[in-house]
């Protein structure tokens, strides 16, 4: 497939994925991987209570139902595709 198909493709999935998790947007801010949280999300906050409490997380929430996560830096889209996809399934309840 050619790259820009490759590229869809990845956002058409981490949509799905962030859909599914209740997660209205997912964006890069400053360097930071943005979640924001839609009002129907399946994110369960005691899980994200432990992921916050773990040493060297990065992991912030805001008040306006925001979570920041560092993003990898100089990162290629790819590795911010995978970045993402990866911070979905540590939010998701097992």
């Amino acid at each position: 497939l050619p790259v820009e198909t490759q590229q869809l493709v990845r956002v058409i999935r981490l949509k799905i994925a962030a859909r599914q998790l209740g997660i209205a947007a997912i964006n890069i801010v400053k360097g930071d991987l943005v979640l924001t949280a839609a009002a129907g999300t399946k994110v369960d906050p005691q899980r994200l209570v432990n992921l916050l409490a773990q040493p060297g997380s990065g992991l912030r929430v805001t008040p306006d139902h925001r979570i920041w996560s560092p993003a990898p830096r100089n990162a290629e889209p790819t590795e911010l595709f995978e970045a993402a996809h990866e911070l979905l399934a540590r939010l998701a309840t097992h």
